[in-house]
This record gives structure tokens, C-alpha cells and sequence, in this order.
């Protein structure tokens, strides 16, 4: 019997012998048709039937679509063969899927799925991971979560899809997941992972994590998350700064602009060591510059702070004798500047007020030479 792709009507209005011929003897096409017919019409008697027309059935997408019918006849027995034993990928997904979302009303479906799904296929993993319930046992919960570091960019991205409800506010971060955002390479999916850990743990310990990967581009994300109501103080990204990255050192200095307490004079000498212009310097980094360097003790500057104060005194001479042009914010994209002339002045006898303070600092400290 050969019908045109409009003709699943006539399928279902066939006597039903010849729909449960066609079951098993009609094209792929027809075999579904008379399978979906076969369950409308017989449902639950047509599932014996099916059940062994699934297990003889030489095409995947047929196989596929009899573990759909069968799991609405209520014949979880078949499906589960497919889940487990089907040599077709798409086939198990399917039928992982089916057994999946009847896991609500049948706990036991959401055990048998978290044992197998780290060893599964790709399309398995996700189909399983897409469908299991919001409420499962931590032992299931667990074996789901720590595919969050998969190899598989699909596998990871479904993972974090379901982690705000598996791990609702107030659960604790398992540390793999704070592990895997800070070496995540996707950036979309390392944005959404930082974000959800910051939700979820206290930003210190976010800072640590990302610092220990050593990823500039993990912790740059980190900081364009952040604003400064999130940032209690230094201590929180502390860890941060020890990466001695440029971009990381600016972004710092951005985030904590007129918020100094804490801030250490090493770090803010060294963030000056690395940039490749005076110029890149705010007022308010500068202005700060001065202040803690009249505040500190010579002998308590280690040799490494004694070489940049010989470089900050050269950088600054070397600025009051060109004209400051400022970035205010930091941002090399966009392009700072003075708006008249006593606002340049008054930047000059700023770095000017600075070399002075770092070339006295120089000269009494117990380091220099």
C-alpha cells in the first residue's frame, strides 16, 4: 500500500487488520501512521502489539516514534528496552526522554537515568537533562551537576540551564561548578556560570576560584559582572590582583576608584608599572598615588616598590613635559580629555605634587639601590 503524506486519515480509518499489517509491512513512512492509528484506536490493548513491533523494527526514526506511542499506552517495559539497549543514539534520547518526564509520577525512571547518563552519548546526556524533574535525589542531582564539566558544549549548556532550579537559592555551590565557570572556554555559557555562582556564593570565594584558573579572560568576565555595590572591599577580589594582568589591573582600578581602604600602595605602584602610558592615569588614581605615598613609611617599601618609585618619578617627569590627556574611566575605547586649561594645570601640579613624593620616598628608603 502506498499513500501520499495527507492519507494518515486513511491509515486510521483502515479495517484494523490492515492497520496492524501496515504496521510491520508498510514503507517508514506508513509504519508510524499505522503505529500512532493502531494506539488511537486499540489504546492500551494495541501496546503488546507495538511493543514487539518496536523490538523487530529495522528503522531508527520508527523505533523513535513507537517509544512515543508506547509511553502513552503505558508500556514503560518496551521503553525501556529502547533506552537501554537500542544500538541507535537518537533512539535511546528519545525513549531517555520518554522515561525522563514520567520520572514525576515514577521516581525509580529518574534513578535508572542518573546511573547511566555520564556514560551516555551526547544526545542522550542532553535529552535526559532537559526532561528529568526540578526535584531529585542527591544522588541523581549529582551525577547531573557534574556534567557541568563535560566535553561537550550541548551537555555543559543543559547542565546550566537546570542548575537554578536543581540548586535553588540557599543550596550550597558544589565546588565543581564554581571550578568548571572559572575554566569554562565559552565565554556565553563562563558569563552565565560566574553569574550564577555570584548568586549563590560570596564573591570572595568566586575571585579565589577564577584567580587559581588564570585566565585573564575568566576574570575580566568576572569584573564586567560585578558592580561596586556587589564588592564589599579589597579582601573580595584581593586574589585577583595577584594575577599581575594588565587589563585586570585596570578594571580593578575602575571598579575601586574612590574607594581606597584596603587597597594596597604595592599593587597600586605595580598597576602603574604596567601600563604603557602615564596618560591612562585618573585624576582620582593619581590624586591617590599621593596620598599614599605621603602616608608611608620608607622602610616600609621592599626593594620592588623602591624600582617603581624610580619609575613612577621618570613616567611623571616625562608627563608634565607633554601635554595629559586622561581617560577618566579607563577605557582605551574611548578617547579622555581636558576641557581647558586649568583643569590641565591642575593635573600637571598633581604629577608634579607625585614625582616629588616618590623621588623623597626614594632617597630614604632603606632599599633603594
Amino acid at each position: 500500500m502506498t499513500l501520499a503524506p495527507s492519507d494518515f486519515a486513511q491509515i486510521l480509518r483502515l479495517p484494523l487488520d490492515d492497520v496492524r499489517a501496515t504496521v510491520t509491512q508498510g514503507d517508514p513512512t506508513e509504519r508510524v501512521w499505522a503505529a500512532w492509528a493502531l494506539g488511537l484506536r486499540l489504546s492500551p490493548t494495541a501496546a503488546g502489539i507495538l511493543a514487539d513491533a518496536a523490538r523487530g523494527e529495522p528503522d531508527p526514526g520508527v523505533r523513535r516514534h513507537l517509544a512515543v506511542v508506547l509511553t502513552g499506552l503505558g508500556e514503560q517495559g518496551a521503553v525501556e528496552e529502547l533506552a537501554h539497549s537500542d544500538p541507535d543514539a537518537r533512539v535511546r534520547a528519545t525513549a531517555c526522554r520518554c522515561l525522563a518526564l514520567l520520572a514525576r509520577q515514577i521516581p525509580r525512571y529518574a534513578e535508572m537515568l542518573g546511573a547511566r547518563v555520564a556514560a551516555e552519548e551526547e544526545i542522550v546526556k542532553v535529552a535526559i537533562l532537559e526532561a528529568l524533574p526540578t526535584h531529585l535525589t542527591d544522588t541523581v542531582r549529582t551525577a547531573c551537576v557534574r556534567l557541568v564539566g563535560d566535553v561537550s558544549l550541548d551537555v555543559r549548556q543543559s547542565v546550566a540551564e537546570r542548575l537554578p532550579e536543581w540548586l535553588p537559592p540557599g543550596a550550597a555551590l558544589p565546588p565543581l561548578v564554581l571550578h568548571q565557570a572559572a575554566i569554562e572556554p565559552d565565554r556565553w555559557l563562563r558569563r552565565r556560570l560566574l553569574g550564577f555562582c555570584l548568586a549563590r556564593d560570596d564573591v570572595a570565594s568566586v575571585a579565589v576560584a577564577v584567580a587559581a584558573s588564570g585566565a585573564s579572560s575568566c576574570a575580566i568576565d568576572l569584573l564586567d559582572l560585578l558592580d561596586a555595590s556587589q564588592v564589599s572591599g579589597w579582601t573580595d577580589l584581593a586574589a585577583l590582583s595577584g594575577l599581575g594582568l594588565r587589563d585586570v589591573d585596570r578594571r580593578l582600578l575602575a571598579l575601586f576608584a574612590g574607594r581606597w581602604d584596603g587597597v594596597p600602595l604595592a599593587w597600586l605602584l605595580r598597576c602603574l608599572e604596567g601600563l604603557p602610558s602615564w596618560q591612562l592615569l585618573s585624576v582620582q588614581v593619581v590624586r591617590q598615588l599621593v596620598s599614599r605615598l605621603r602616608a608611608v613609611a620608607p622602610s616600609h617599601l621592599s626593594p620592588a616598590d623602591v624600582a617603581r618609585l624610580s619609575r613612577l618619578g621618570d613616567i611623571g617627569a616625562q608627563a608634565l613635559e607633554e601635554p595629559p590627556v586622561v581617560d577618566y574611566d579607563l577605557d582605551e575605547d574611548e578617547g579622555g580629555g581636558w576641557g581647558s586649561d586649568e583643569e590641565r594645570d591642575a593635573y600637571s601640579s598633581l604629577v608634579s605634587t607625585l614625582v616629588e613624593e616618590a623621588r623623597r620616598l626614594q632617597a630614604a628608603s632603606p632599599s633603594r639601590g
